[in-house]
């Protein structure tokens, strides 16, 4: 696939009209949205967006399908389990969590910018584990925002499975610290989305990442990055001196 996203990123016009006539690259949204960004595409840009919303939904699905059917046995154990939400860090101020409070009070109450938001976590909230997972794998991204903090594991985890979830939204994830640890480890290991250097820098500083998972990417940071943490009391004391410590050294080297 390497090859065919280079193509897509930075080939002619040509190249591109016979990638396009390829079954294969009109069934990957990654492939069309790489296509679409390329400025050879501008005549046909349209159309490669709207083949990348329909490859996207067809990908979902078989994702979809392919996690209940793995997790079949746990599903079922876990499927009686209400919604709730992974809760803030004391002290913060968390209003999807004051909302949620109200919804588990049966109170259907709220001004009018924070309607759509409660009628979400209603309906959220009266569906079973197996229909959440679904909905984290197809739906939008405001649902995903909701899921990604779901209690249950395999909801949670499955946001991060759907081919939906661009960079941007990832980088999102990384920076939260009212989610399970579990996430965090999950977002270290996309390669696809840790090659964008937003996603790393933010899951480096976020202080709620498993030190497993932040002290080797450290080395990957750019020198005022690591500076930045290193100064940073928010965050583990061996993750600042470590940063202290790769950012002397590349200093150094790049003085000598």
């Amino acid at each position: 696939m390497g090859e065919l996203e280079a193509a897509a990123s930075r080939a002619g016009a040509e190249v591109l009209r016979a990638m396009m006539r390829s079954a294969r690259v009109r069934n990957s949204s990654q492939l069309l949205d790489l296509m679409a960004s390329n400025s050879a595409a501008e005549p046909a840009r349209a159309r490669l967006m709207q083949w990348r919303t329909i490859a996207e939904a067809k990908e979902a699905d078989v994702v979809a399908a392919d996690l209940l059917a793995r997790h079949a046995e746990e599903i079922a154990l876990d499927e009686g389990q209400p919604f709730e939400l992974v809760p803030a860090l004391e002290g913060e101020d968390d209003s999807l969590d004051k909302l949620m409070t109200r919804v588990s009070k049966g109170d259907s109450s709220a001004p009018p910018e924070e309607v759509i938001q409660l009628s979400l976590l209603q309906r959220i909230g009266s569906m079973r584990v197996g229909e959440r997972i679904k909905l984290a794998v197809r739906g939008n991204r405001e649902e995903r925002m909701v899921l990604i903090r779901d209690r249950s594991k395999l909801v949670s985890m499955a946001v991060l499975e759907s081919p939906k979830v661009n960079d941007k939204e990832m980088e999102t994830f990384a920076a939260m610290k009212n989610v399970q640890e579990a996430v965090l480890r999950a977002i270290a290991t996309k390669r696809r989305h840790m090659k964008n250097y937003g996603v790393l820098r933010t899951l480096v500083n976020n202080p709620k990442a498993p030190l497993d998972v932040t002290l080797p990417l450290l080395q990957h940071l750019l020198l005022k990055d690591q500076r930045a943490l290193a100064i940073n009391k928010d965050l583990n004391e061996t993750v600042r001196k470590m940063a202290l410590r790769m950012w002397r050294i590349k200093t150094e080297r790049k003085s000598s």
